[in-house]
C-alpha cells in the first residue's frame, strides 16, 4: 500500500506486484475487459492492462482492491459490513481525487489514497476492540451525537487519529498521514487548501450520495451540490459527478 501511494512508483513495479497477486490480477483483467473501456478483443496480460489503463488509474484500482482484501477474513463486529465499508472508501477516494484536480490543494496526488484510507481506523476498531466499538455504535444510534463525538466520549480519540497512526506505521507519505486527520481544525486561511479539507468534502458528498460508511449510519440532509457550492465548484459539478459515477460503477462491481 505504501509503495502504491508513493510518488515515484513505476509501471513495471505495479505490474510486478499485480502479477504476484492472483486475486488482484484477475480483478484487474476483469476491469480492463469490461464494457467501461469498450476495447476490441480480450486483454489477458497484466502488463498490457497496465499500459492501457495508465499509471494513475491502475494504481488507484490496485489500491482499492488491496484495501478490499485487507482483514476481510477476520471476524468483525456483527453490525459491520465490509462491502459497505469498501464502497464508501472507494467513493471518498474517487471524489477526493476529482476535487483535488479542480482545486488549489497541497499534495493533490495524495487525494485518492487519503480518501481511500480515511476510515481505516474505524474498520480496525470493529475487528480488534468490538466491545468498545459497540459502545460507540449504540451511543451514535440515539441520534443526538455524531460518530466522532461518540468516539471521543467512549474512546478518548477519533478513529481518524487511529487511521493516521496506521499509515505512519505503513510508511505512507506524511502528507497522506496528515490528510486523514479530519478531526483536527482546518484553517480557512491556508492557501493552498490542506488535503484534509478535500477528504472531508469528499466524505460529505458521499454521505449525500447515500454511500454511508456503514448501513446503520444516518444520512444527512442536503444534496451533493451543497458541497460543490461551498467549494465554488458548482460550474464543474456535473462533469465531476459524471466522471465519478463512471469510475465508481466500474470498481464497485469488484466488491461482493
Amino acid at each position: 500500500m505504501a509503495s502504491l501511494a508513493s510518488d515515484d512508483v513505476s509501471f513495471s513495479e505495479i505490474a510486478g506486484w499485480i502479477e504476484k497477486d492472483t486475486v488482484l490480477a484477475g480483478n484487474m483483467l476483469r476491469l480492463v475487459n469490461s464494457a467501461l473501456y469498450g476495447l476490441r478483443g480480450t486483454v489477458n496480460s497484466v502488463r498490457h492492462a497496465v499500459s492501457l489503463l495508465g499509471l494513475s488509474r491502475i494504481r488507484n484500482t490496485a489500491m482499492s482492491i488491496s484495501l478490499g482484501q485487507l482483514y476481510v477474513k477476520l471476524n468483525a463486529h456483527p453490525q459491520w459490513s465490509h462491502r459497505q465499508f469498501n464502497l464508501r472508501c472507494v467513493s471518498e477516494a474517487l471524489m477526493a481525487d476529482q476535487l483535488a484536480q479542480h482545486l488549489d490543494v497541497d499534495y493533490p496526488e495524495g487525494g485518492f489514497a487519503a480518501g481511500l484510507l480515511h476510515h481505516l481506523g474505524l474498520m480496525l476498531s470493529a475487528i480488534a476492540i468490538q466491545a468498545e466499538f459497540e459502545q460507540v455504535r449504540v451511543g451514535y444510534s440515539d441520534g443526538t451525537r455524531s460518530l466522532e463525538e461518540c468516539e471521543l466520549t467512549y474512546w478518548g480519540f477519533a478513529h481518524t487519529q487511529l487511521s493516521a497512526g496506521i499509515l505512519r506505521e505503513w510508511n505512507l507519505p506524511k502528507q497522506i498521514q496528515a490528510a486523514v486527520r479530519t478531526d483536527l481544525p482546518i484553517s480557512a486561511q491556508q492557501d493552498p487548501a490542506p488535503l484534509s479539507k478535500i477528504v472531508l468534502a469528499a466524505g460529505r458528498i458521499s454521505d449525500r450520495l447515500a454511500i454511508p460508511i456503514q448501513p446503520w449510519m444516518r444520512q444527512p440532509d442536503g444534496v451533493p451540490m451543497d458541497i460543490f457550492e461551498e467549494l465554488r465548484l458548482e460550474a464543474k459539478a456535473e462533469k465531476i459527478q459524471e466522471r465519478f459515477t463512471t469510475e465508481f460503477e466500474a470498481i464497485r462491481s469488484l466488491f461482493h
